[in-house]
Formats: C-alpha cells, sequence, structure tokens
C-alpha cells in the first residue's frame, strides 16, 4: 500500500483506495447499494467509478481535476454567474466553477456518490464553499420545477446513456434551454459513442 499521505488515505497497485480506521484496520473506500461504486486513484487523485466505469475524462489529462478546470476554462466561468452543475459527483467542475466566482448549484442524485465525496479531500471545497449549493435529487426531475431563465449556465456531464437515459432525452433538454437565461450556456459533455 502506497500512503496517498492525506486523511490515512492508501493506494494498492491497483489505485484502488483504502481508509485507515482508527483501530489500524484498512477498508476500501467503495460502497455496493443498487451498483458499485468505488474510488481509484489516478496521479493520486481520487476519481469515481460506478460498476467499473470511469465518471472522469482522464485520457487527456494528467488527473481527474485537471479536465473539471478544462471545462470550466472552456466555457469562461465568471464572477457571479449562475451555475447548475447537473450531475455532481466528486464535486470538483462545480468547485472549478466556485473558485472562479461563480454561484453553483450542483445536483447528484446518488447518496452513496455524496458519501465517497465527503471521504475524499480532494472534494473538501464542495462542501465547504458558500458559493456551492449541493442537491441531493436527480437532475431530470429536479430541473422541472426551477423558474424559467435562473442560470447562466448548465454544465451536464452525465453518466452513460445506459445509465442514465432520462438525462439525454428530448424532455431533459427542453428544460435545460428553460432554466437557461438569454444567451446562456450549455455544455454537454457526451463521451465517445463508438
Amino acid at each position: 500500500m502506497t500512503n496517498l499521505s492525506y486523511n490515512n488515505l492508501f493506494m494498492d497497485e491497483k489505485g484502488r483506495i483504502y481508509k485507515k480506521d482508527d483501530d489500524g484496520e484498512f477498508y476500501r473506500l467503495s460502497l455496493f447499494t443498487d451498483k458499485y461504486y468505488a474510488l481509484r486513484a489516478v496521479k493520486g487523485v481520487p476519481m469515481l467509478e460506478i460498476d467499473g466505469i470511469r465518471m472522469h475524462l482522464i485520457r487527456d489529462f494528467e488527473t481527474p481535476l485537471d479536465y473539471s478546470r478544462h471545462v470550466i476554462e472552456l466555457i469562461k466561468i465568471r464572477k457571479g454567474q449562475k451555475v447548475l452543475d447537473t450531475c455532481g459527483g466528486l464535486g470538483y467542475t462545480a468547485m472549478a466553477a466556485a473558485r472562479n466566482g461563480a454561484n453553483v448549484t450542483s445536483v447528484e442524485l446518488k447518496k452513496e456518490v455524496l458519501n465517497l465525496a465527503s471521504q475524499n479531500p480532494y472534494s473538501d471545497g464542495y462542501f465547504k464553499n458558500s458559493h456551492i449549493n449541493i442537491v441531493n435529487a436527480d437532475s431530470y426531475d429536479y430541473i422541472q420545477d426551477i423558474s424559467d431563465k435562473s442560470f447562466d449556465v448548465v454544465i451536464h456531464d452525465p453518466p452513460t446513456y445506459s445509465m442514465a437515459p432520462n438525462l439525454y432525452s428530448e424532455i431533459f433538454y427542453e428544460q435545460v434551454f428553460r432554466v437557461l437565461k438569454m444567451n446562456g450556456l450549455f455544455y454537454h459533455y457526451v463521451g465517445n459513442p463508438n
């Protein structure tokens, strides 16, 4: 086991992350409920996996944090903007937007993901930044209750289509455009459908 030098976290040779409890015992940072949720390290930075599928784009980036910073730079998030982050995950994108001065509403469906994020030191700012409001809800349902023209930017980086087809539906996209302000920006990551 390699010590990751924070919060008693360690990594094995496959990048799986473990936490050392007060009794000196190691337990893997993973949960199994409806799916298998786990943290895995990429160059020492945790990323989320659901049923073995990576929830972070890392192919062209050094770490999962770099992708989030890239997105925020690409769409030029500015101070005072209202941002809706529809699939919060470990909070990396929400934190990057808040660092640029945005007020972020970050929606995450799975309590399991929020639990893992709460044990991830790289997600500390997700829970502690006053410019981030975390909502534990289904983005598909939550967006329908948002007032028209409420957000300057919607960042939508959902799981794969097979995991959440409703987040790729015409009904959902109509709601996204309804909640966007005039000249608002919609960023949607769709991955490689092969």
